[in-house]
């Protein structure tokens, strides 16, 4: 098996070439559009959803004196709710990078079937982590 290990940030990604020669260099280039959209909304948003929280706890003479772990605990709470509202996003990104083109009307045949909360498969899991990170 060829791979490869790009080593990122926090984990080493690998690259299994047999894959790659299937999917070709242009599905990386497929759903750039989503992706362009998403990684600016998802920083942003998280930033303004944690300060957001935190200045609101701040400012509210219930919540003023809390711990900042207490803060901190909503102002995670209320990135990863973002996180989820974003998950639709981050869906097609992801299936027009399988699926390329055709990927779109196989979303739609899946919200079809199963309705709009295909859109948001994983969005559980793709929010633990935000308050991880």
């Amino acid at each position: 098996m060829h791979r490869v290990v790009f080593l990122g940030k926090h984990s080493p990604n690998i690259v299994d070439f047999r894959q790659f020669s299937n999917l070709g260099f242009s599905s990386f280039y497929r759903g750039y559009v989503p992706a362009l959209l998403q990684g600016p909304l998802a920083r942003f948003g998280d930033t303004a959803a944690n300060s957001g929280v935190l200045a609101l706890l701040d400012n509210l003479e219930q919540s003023k004196n809390w711990p900042v772990a207490v803060k901190t605990v909503f102002a995670s709470g209320a990135a990863a709710s973002y996180r989820i509202l974003l998950m639709p996003v981050d869906t097609v990104k992801t299936i027009m990078q399988v699926e390329g083109q055709q990927g779109l009307s196989i979303l739609m045949s899946k919200m079809k079937k199963s309705g709009p909360t295909v859109l948001f498969h994983g969005a559980i899991g793709a929010s633990v982590g935000t308050p991880l990170c």
